[in-house]
């Protein structure tokens, strides 16, 4: 699972492709969803990615 904590608010996604639908819901510019997407690609290796 991937924890994400999101302006204060705590989600937990099965992956990354709910995570990326997730933000685009919430409406983050696009510029916002790379960020958090390279965020993600860098800690891959780790059973619980945490985003803040």
């Amino acid at each position: 699972y991937i924890e994400a904590h999101i302006h204060g608010d705590v989600c937990l996604f099965r992956d990354i492709k709910h995570v990326y639908l997730s933000l685009q819901e919430n409406s983050y510019s696009k510029s916002q969803l790379y960020d958090y997407a390279k965020q993600i690609n860098q800690a891959l290796n780790r059973d619980c990615i945490i985003l803040y």
